[in-house]
């Protein structure tokens, strides 16, 4: 499966090499920050899927932070295969880390961003800790600034 994140139309689009007019369902199982689950039903005949904020009940803008999909086809076969990817959305986050030498965790915080950063090409990351590192950036005092910092 084969995630693509853009924050500007909003959309998260899922390709995959198991869509296929023979399946017998496509299904994906969408989390953010490792809860509440939203199930999508993909048509057969659907080549790629889009996922908009407003399927997961976020209104008009995704949030920031980590979000599993889980894309379950049942083959005509019966037969049901999974895919998993976690992917960090980064629509407004980093504006938000604002280093202040005054504050001993920005440090620990920008270097977890960082990872999130790296997180979407890792196939072995693991989803949770994906949602433990993004839990850790937002433990931050927001400083004034002009970047919509909330």
């Amino acid at each position: 499966m084969t995630v693509t994140i853009n924050c500007v139309t909003p959309v998260i689009t899922i390709q995959s090499l198991e869509f296929s007019v023979a399946n017998l369902a496509v299904r994906v199982k969408v989390a953010y920050q490792c809860k509440d689950e939203v199930i999508l039903t993909i048509p057969l005949v659907a080549t790629s899927f889009n996922i908009t904020p407003t399927l997961l009940g976020m209104g008009t803008k995704f949030k920031d932070g980590v979000y599993r999909l889980i894309l379950e086809v049942t083959k005509n076969t019966s037969v049901v295969l999974t895919e998993t990817e976690c992917s960090f959305v980064n629509c407004t986050q980093e504006c938000k880390l604002v280093f202040k030498e005054d504050d001993p965790d920005s440090v620990e915080r920008s270097l977890a961003f960082v990872a999130l950063t790296l997180s979407n090409n890792c196939s072995v990351c693991s989803c949770a800790d994906l949602c433990d590192l993004y839990t850790f950036t937002q433990k931050t005092t927001c400083h004034d600034c002009a970047c919509g910092c909330e």
